[in-house]
């Protein structure tokens, strides 16, 4: 069950709109930093850095459901450590081939798929699950991005490896 003063109440919608606000400026400053630390660092290494760090936000989310430092840190850092997650793959995907239409098509796709599936998972277990439905939902489709991730970077290795012992 959610906290007494989230449920119905003047004070947790305003608590709710000052976390959402801040997850949002969190999420714009870090996607302009984004651009910096892209200049520095390879894209795979911004990935693995943003994605450890989504995890590991999402940890206070999940283990302390509505206490109140607990959600500003968690939503705050998930969006801040999420927000050049998007921009970055498509730099990884960029670099390991041409993006062609068809290409770009796909990552939309698959970015709308996502935008869609989370509002609906999430609401389809908020009833069983209560306030750790969010940070759950999170933490899977997190897990599934960050493997797909993984899976490709490593496809990326493997076959500049071959190209390499061909070469030789």
């Amino acid at each position: 069950d959610a906290p007494e003063m989230f449920v119905n109440s003047h004070a947790g919608a305003m608590t709710a709109t000052n976390i959402s606000g801040a997850s949002w400026a969190a999420f714009s400053l870090f996607r302009l930093a984004g651009v910096v630390v892209a200049r520095r660092a390879t894209p795979s290494r911004i990935l693995v850095v943003d994605y450890v760090a989504s995890l590991l936000f999402v940890v206070p989310l999940l283990a302390l459901p509505g206490v109140g430092w607990a959600m500003w840190i968690g939503a705050a850092g998930v969006c801040a450590a999420m927000a050049s997650i998007y921009p970055t793959t498509i730099m990884l995907f960029s670099r390991g081939q041409p993006l062609s239409a068809r290409f770009v098509s796909t990552i939309i796709v698959a970015s709308c798929l996502g935008s869609m599936i989370f509002p609906w998972l999430t609401g389809r277990l908020l009833p069983v699950s209560g306030p750790v439905a969010v940070p759950g939902v999170t933490v899977g489709l997190l897990v599934v991005a960050f493997a797909g991730t993984l899976g490709y970077l490593a496809r990326q290795r493997t076959s500049s490896a071959i190209s390499e012992g061909h070469e030789a």
